[in-house]
């Protein structure tokens, strides 16, 4: 017990850890195998999921075909590409196929190729936005810590594994929120408005963007006008006609992919998978429409209470990180590399952790990195013959994900000393 006695005035047994020099060491080596990893399997990623249905999808639409309502499997097996027929046609939203069809004219691997240099590079400007963002609070060795973490997490392996859009939708929504910091709020306001063309759910964050901005009541209406203006005409140029049929079409996909698989951490897709475990997975039509609806009715619950947590300005730090652990909690589709957006949070949440920490507080945080970084599938054969039980164990991260919410909104109600607060 000697080495966990405490001399008056000494550095109590639980900090100790985070002093040395051997942590740095540690998670910086871990880092590598898991970059190291990532090099290795990426070459076997250039013809499976999701890169293989961005790229067909966008290529048809290149050809003048609505990828919504023509089936991806002709084109797929002519190039060479993975096939399944649970998504046999597009999903994306109408502005990501466009912005994919610059790689639709290279050839399928130079294409890869580019697209995983886009996300390497959205990554790095998510780690050098947290930078600046949280200059006055994160020291150097604290963002090196970051940088270790983030390429340990499984968010990010993920991210590559399956070549999606987080890691640039991430570096935007971040992007937006560094030039909000920045007094830039109609620039900021315009990236996460782009950002949702790509992506819906980065909408979720646009309320507060629009209204956080600096100026009257009258500017801030002006701006969300513009925005609006925007946001149409951004529509219009991507063709209204896609728009329709992927708010049919595409959309009746996602809704299928909603209930009944892993990997999908958000809090609507537990309440209907819970839901449908109760009719053994094959409810009738009338129930799954009831738990469809519960499923929105609890995102919609989420989203009011996240900004009634904002409806005073307190910290913007704690703010746009309770908002966006919200956006990720409330989607009806919350796959495991949409944890990427909470980079920004789980920092923020650490730091202020740090401002007063205990060993009791640690202990509680490092069982919520666990939990929200613990994104494989659950699979024994015990749980498997407890279908209840397989729900509730499936849903891990989104435990973790709750308890970030919780503690955001502990801070944000006791008041904090971020130098961002407003």
């Amino acid at each position: 017990m000697i080495g966990f006695v405490n001399r008056p005035g000494s550095i109590p047994w639980w900090r100790r850890p985070a002093r040395n020099r051997l942590l740095d060491l540690g998670l910086g080596t871990l880092a590598l195998v898991c970059v190291v990893r990532i090099v290795l399997e990426l070459p076997t990623r250039v013809f499976d999921f999701d890169f293989n249905h961005s790229y067909v999808s966008s290529r048809l639409l290149l050809e003048g075909k609505n990828p919504y309502t023509i089936s991806l499997e002709p084109l797929s097996t002519k190039l060479g590409f993975a096939y399944s027929e649970k998504t046999p046609t597009a999903t994306n939203p109408p502005g990501l196929l466009w912005l994919f069809l610059p790689l639709a004219l290279l050839t399928p691997r130079v294409a890869f190729i580019v697209w995983v240099g886009v996300q390497f590079l959205s990554l790095v400007a998510i780690l050098w936005l947290i930078r600046l963002s949280l200059r006055g609070t994160l020291s150097v060795r604290g963002w090196r810590l970051v940088c270790f973490a983030t390429l340990i997490s499984e968010a990010v392996y993920w991210n590559f594994h399956f070549s999606h859009v987080e890691l640039p939708l991430a570096a935007a929504v971040i992007g937006g929120y560094v030039l909000q910091q920045r007094g830039k709020h109609a620039a900021a306001c315009l990236v996460v408005a782009a950002a949702g063309l790509l992506k819906l759910y980065p909408w979720f964050l646009l309320p507060w963007f629009l209204w956080r901005g600096g100026g009257s009541i009258v500017a801030k209406a002006q701006r969300t006008a513009a925005i609006a203006v925007f946001v149409l005409a951004g529509i219009l140029a991507t063709r209204l006609e896609l728009w329709r049929s992927f708010l049919t079409d595409g959309m009746r996909l996602i809704h299928t992919w909603s209930v009944g698989h892993t990997f999908n951490f958000s809090l609507p897709s537990f309440v209907m998978n819970l839901g449908y475990a109760r009719h053994e997975f094959s409810p009738s039509s009338e129930q799954a429409r009831c738990l469809w609806l519960a499923g929105i009715v609890v995102a919609g619950a989420v989203a009011c209470f996240a900004y009634l947590c904002c409806r005073k300005p307190r910290d913007s730090d704690i703010e746009f990180s309770l908002l966006c652990a919200a956006m990720v909690a409330a989607s009806v589709t919350a796959w495991g590399y949409y944890f990427v957006f909470l980079i920004f949070p789980v920092t923020v949440a650490a730091l202020r952790l740090a401002e007063k920490p205990s060993g009791c507080s640690i202990a509680i945080f490092g069982l919520m990195l666990f939990a929200l970084n613990n994104l494989s599938a659950w699979q024994t054969r015990f749980l498997n013959e407890h279908i209840y039980l397989l729900v509730l164990a499936h849903y891990l991260p989104l435990y973790g994900l709750i308890g970030l919410i919780g503690f955001l909104v502990y801070r944000l109600r006791a008041g904090s000393s971020s130098p961002h607060s407003s």
